[in-house]
């Protein structure tokens, strides 16, 4: 029996997938190179991939899994104009993984209402993360895909109804992304897949473990994976970043300041529960169509109050170790950006409790369905409200970037040999869903403590008052400009407090 389609349900959550594709595509679309980005497809265009990587590995960072990424799709799929290219393909990617793997365990749901699944996963897997800027900074974006890149290779481990051949080539090609990409995230990758092989040897004896097809798979890709964070932390680049960061805390002292981070950690996530909580109600009605169709969780499973509780303490431990090795790195909490992987667990942990307990209180489906078309309602103003007022900002922050590019290529043609002084662009931005929080907070603590942190789609645009700094060469290269630039340091900011 499979899931009716063209029902009023399908219709609340196709709208909801309609809007949000909007929205995040029109923001690809007034996308542009920012900052480091000018520099990174320079030396992309010059040097090409590979002598890049060998180049950043040796000098700055071991990330040659993150380094590839970036590169393939910014060379693929970036142009001057806009970064829609890459959106487009950071989006297929997502809709591509949660497909395969929604396709491999719910195959009694129609495609149709698998590809919404899907769609909607991904849209606000990207929506909700903790700087939504990351999404759109070229340089940055590899965060995100990472994650897409990361449930394929469960999919390949895991599922056994893929060739061997083909489940193989995969498992070495994403395990090697993965183990190379980012310090803070592989072994993070490798302990949780770690603790899933140690759990099933543990259930079996070992003369019979690799007798199965599945943990030969684990243990493969754990192996390349190992080998991968092996090489990546043995970079020569990594001792000159570490020494760029002049204090690494370490002890009892490394255990606090990973607990004040924590502490920022919370802030930042909390306002960003709004979007599992919204997308709950879809999860739950999916737990109890299943249930309809055969599909019985819960005998299984223990789900009550101790189980929640345990699952949100094993939760608060992970993140919190996840956190120590940045907090080490940079004796503070890491670039936000670098945590987006945050966000999307939470919201996966959001999807699991969401079909369990729909696949218990299946009885109450009438319910679950009202409870479902108004958080969908809810979901569409909210999307509706984003793209009426960021599209527009975004188009004129487009605008503004190109004016001073073109600008300065005239100034070019001209053959002036001086330095430019190019005009600050004013964004207008409004306190981050973080510092509102925060802000409200301390304001029955420490109102001493309010902090002004601003929220704007994307990375903000500026050129440094030192013509030799990175921002202002990347630029001069990437433009081709036979003189130097000068522009302003901070971000000149038109806020709504």
């Amino acid at each position: 029996m499979k899931l009716l389609k063209n029902n009023h349900v399908n219709i609340f959550v196709s709208v909801n997938a309609v809007l949000s594709t909007i929205y995040l595509l029109g923001l690809g679309y007034y996308n542009s190179y920012l900052l480091d980005d000018y520099g990174f497809i320079y030396r992309l265009s010059n040097e090409g991939l590979l002598s890049f990587i060998v180049d950043m590995y040796n000098t700055w960072q071991g990330r040659f899994g993150g380094f590839f990424l970036s590169g393939v799709l910014f060379k693929l799929f970036s142009t001057s104009n806009n970064l829609i290219g890459l959106t487009i393909i950071q989006l297929i990617l997502g809709y591509v993984s949660y497909y395969l793997v929604f396709r491999w365990w719910l195959p009694v749901l129609s495609k149709s209402f698998l590809v919404l699944m899907s769609i909607i996963l991904t849209n606000f897997s990207i929506i909700g993360i903790i700087v939504f800027s990351t999404f759109y900074w070229g340089c940055a974006t590899a965060y995100i895909s990472i994650n897409f890149i990361l449930i394929l290779l469960i999919y390949f481990i895991f599922n056994t109804s893929v060739s061997k051949i083909l489940s193989y080539l995969f498992i070495i090609l994403l395990s090697i992304l993965i183990g190379g990409f980012a310090e803070i995230y592989s072994p993070l990758v490798i302990l949780v897949l770690g603790c899933i092989f140690l759990f099933k040897l543990f259930k079996t004896k070992i003369s019979l473990f690799f007798g199965n097809e599945i943990n030969i798979r684990l243990f493969f890709s754990l192996f390349v994976l190992s080998l991968s964070f092996l090489v990546q932390l043995l970079s020569p680049g990594n001792l000159v970043r570490l020494d760029f960061e002049a204090y690494h805390p370490t002890g009892l002292e490394l255990i606090m300041k990973t607990f004040r981070a924590f502490i920022d950690l919370f802030f930042m996530l909390t306002p960003k529960l709004i979007y599992p909580l919204l997308l709950l109600p879809f999860f739950i009605y999916v737990g109890a169509v299943l249930k309809r169709n055969g599909f019985d969780f819960i005998p299984t499973l223990v789900l009550n109050s101790r189980f929640i509780f345990k699952s949100a303490v094993l939760l608060i431990i992970f993140l919190f170790i996840a956190l120590m090795p940045g907090v080490y790195a940079m004796g503070e909490i890491p670039p936000p950006r670098s945590l987006s992987y945050m966000s999307m667990l939470i919201l996966f942990l959001f999807i699991v409790l969401g079909v369990l307990y729909g696949n218990r209180y299946s009885n109450c489906f009438i319910i679950i369905k009202f409870y479902l078309c108004f958080a969908n309602i809810v979901l569409s103003i909210i999307m509706i409200m984003f793209i009426c007022k960021e599209l527009p900002v975004a188009k004129s922050y487009n605008n503004e970037i190109q004016i001073r590019h073109e600008m300065l290529l005239e100034l070019n043609k001209t053959g002036f040999t001086g330095v430019a002084n190019v005009k600050p662009i004013v964004v207008k931005t409004e306190l981050s869903s973080y510092a509102r929080f925060w802000n409200f907070v301390m304001t029955f603590y420490k109102p001493s403590k309010k902090i002004n942190a601003f929220y704007f789609p994307y990375e903000i645009y500026t050129i440094s008052t030192d013509k030799e700094e990175w921002r202002n060469v990347g630029l001069k290269n990437y433009l081709n400009l036979n003189f130097d630039v000068i522009g302003w340091d901070k971000p000149q900011l038109s806020s709504k407090k």
